[in-house]
C-alpha cells in the first residue's frame, strides 16, 4: 500500500515533454517512422516513436528548452527543487544531451527551482530516433524534510536495473 501510494504521489508530481528532429527507422521498412522538412521539428513526440501533435521550425536550442521547461512546469503542482531527467531517444549524443541539461538547469533556475537530482542519459531510447525529452519530478518540501531524506535518499539507493545501475 505505501508503494502504491508513493507511485501514485510521483506520477502526479512527474511530467514530461519529447522532441525530435528525426524520426526512427523502422526495423521493417529500414525508412524512417516520418518524414519532417528541413529545420522542421516534432514537439511533443511519442517516447514509442509516434509522431507530434505539432510541427514547429525548429528554434536555437536555449529557446527551445526554455519553452519546454516553460511547457512542463505549466503541469506541475509549485515547489522550488525537482528531480530533472534529460532522456537522449537514440540517435542523440550525450554532448548534445548535456547541452539540454545545462540550457534547462539554466532555465529552472531563473524561475528559483532547483535541481535537486538528475538523470542525463539514453535511458528510454526510441530506436535511433534524433531528439530528446525532458522530464520533471516536483518534489514535496515536506516530504524532503523528513528525517530518512524523502525522495532523494529514494533516487539515491544503489540500482541494478537493465536501464540503471549504481
Amino acid at each position: 500500500d505505501e508503494l502504491v501510494a508513493l507511485g501514485e504521489t510521483l506520477v502526479g508530481r512527474s511530467r514530461s515533454l519529447a522532441v525530435a528532429s528525426l524520426a526512427q527507422t523502422s526495423p521493417v521498412t529500414g525508412e524512417p517512422g516520418f518524414d519532417l522538412g528541413p529545420g522542421q521539428l516534432e514537439y511533443g513526440v511519442g517516447i514509442h516513436g509516434e509522431r507530434a501533435q505539432h510541427t514547429i521550425p525548429r528554434p536555437p536550442l536555449e529557446d527551445l528548452v526554455e519553452r519546454m521547461v516553460d511547457d512542463v512546469l505549466g503541469h506541475l503542482p509549485g515547489g522550488r527543487s525537482v528531480f530533472l531527467f534529460v532522456n537522449g531517444l537514440g540517435g542523440t549524443t550525450y554532448i548534445e544531451l548535456y547541452n539540454v541539461f545545462a540550457e534547462a538547469v539554466d532555465a529552472l533556475a531563473a524561475r528559483d527551482i532547483a535541481v535537486e537530482r538528475s538523470l542525463v542519459g539514453p535511458y528510454t531510447p526510441a530506436l535511433d530516433m534524433k531528439g530528446f525529452s525532458i522530464t520533471m519530478t516536483m518534489l514535496e518540501p515536506a516530504v524532503e524534510a523528513l528525517p530518512s531524506g524523502g525522495w532523494t535518499t529514494l533516487f539515491d539507493a544503489p540500482a541494478w536495473t537493465a536501464g540503471l545501475r549504481r
